[in-house]
């Protein structure tokens, strides 16, 4: 016979035998929900943060230096830091379409106030140029901050200790190449691009093929060359169908920008061998409109059309040979 105390007791380790089992078997399949739960949260606050809305352009205001240098009590290393660690942390990743002339998103202004508060500090010209011109399309910001730092390099460099100027400064063509680049590709402006080229391969550190850059581009025309170059390198770079389309149209545009230079250029060598035309001092245009028809028929362009179909001819306003071929400039090239 089984008592009832007995049988209490063989239901209560049957109950408790029970809940031990569901407990080592909910215990791994909680710790699944809890890990999944925690990837959709973190998924979720990684879409808010790119959809993080910026204030507009007009609203952002740079922080007077004097007056965080007098409210900081002298504690301008924490200050710098605090705005670098700030900007590298901007929720506002998205690129802009078009920044207006004088506005920057608010990533530039902390970094223009970094740099006033410690104008040593190479990251900030350097990484925050990259961050302007890359993550937030400004390139006329990474210009402003890249042009600050080279007159900082050439002026200011020089009173600071010897260690400083070798650690954080050693590699003096590092920020006159990276402009370079910005005026190329962001403002399309190969003329100072060149100049900012010179001055990086001016540095006895500079990279060998700097020279060799510097050289071609000191030939007449060799801009050119050098943009259908860097054209064709970018083409190389990437296989997507509508990047290479865009390249391909460029390469095109700047073929026949070459093409309209070289042609003035043998225009104008074909006008210095003119006894009247290098000792006129005053030449009308109806004389310059007959030395180009004789250019015409001295080198068989009875047609004078070019070899995209345009018609040429000579511009009197802009003293040159120009065509009706439309096309756009590349790197600031015409």
């Amino acid at each position: 016979m089984i008592t009832l105390e007995e049988l209490k007791l063989s239901c209560f380790d049957r109950l408790v035998n029970r809940r031990d089992t569901r407990t080592i078997l909910i215990a791994p399949l909680m710790c699944v929900a809890f890990f999944c739960a925690q990837m959709i949260l973190n998924l979720k606050l990684r879409v808010l943060d790119a959809a993080w809305v910026e204030p507009p352009p007009s609203a952002v205001e740079k922080v007077n230096s004097k007056l965080l240098e007098t409210i900081s009590f002298g504690n301008i290393p924490i200050v710098v830091d605090f705005l670098w660690m700030k900007s590298l942390q901007d929720p506002t990743l998205s690129p802009h379409t078009i920044w207006p002339e004088g506005q920057h998103p608010p990533v530039y202004y902390d970094v223009d106030l970094a740099t006033d508060l410690d104008p040593a500090f190479y990251e900030a010209y350097y990484a925050g140029a990259n961050l302007l011109s890359i993550l937030r399309n400004d390139g006329r910001g990474a210009r402003d901050m890249l042009l600050k730092g080279e007159a900082f390099q050439s002026s200011d460099l020089s009173g600071f200790p010897a260690l400083t100027r070798e650690i954080n400064w050693g590699q003096d063509w590092q920020i006159p190449l990276l402009l370079a680049y910005v005026y190329l590709f962001d403002l399309n402006d190969m003329s100072n691009a060149a100049h900012q080229f010179e001055m990086a391969s001016a540095s006895p550190k500079s990279p060998q093929y700097l020279q060799h850059l510097v050289q071609r581009l000191r030939v007449p025309g060799g801009q050119y060359e050098v943009g259908l170059k860097l054209i064709s390198f970018l083409m190389s770079m990437t296989q997507d169908e509508v990047i290479l389309k865009e390249y391909d149209q460029k390469r095109e545009a700047l073929f026949f920008s070459q093409y309209l230079y070289l042609l003035n250029q043998q225009f104008g060598e074909f006008l210095r061998h003119i006894p009247d035309y290098r000792t006129s001092t005053n030449i009308t245009q109806q004389r310059m409109q007959s030395y180009w028809r004789k250019f015409l028929s001295d080198n068989n362009h009875a047609i004078d059309r070019d070899p995209w179909g345009g018609q040429l001819s000579w511009d009197p306003a802009k003293s040159k040979i120009v065509s009706t071929t439309p096309h756009m400039a590349v790197f600031g090239l015409e």
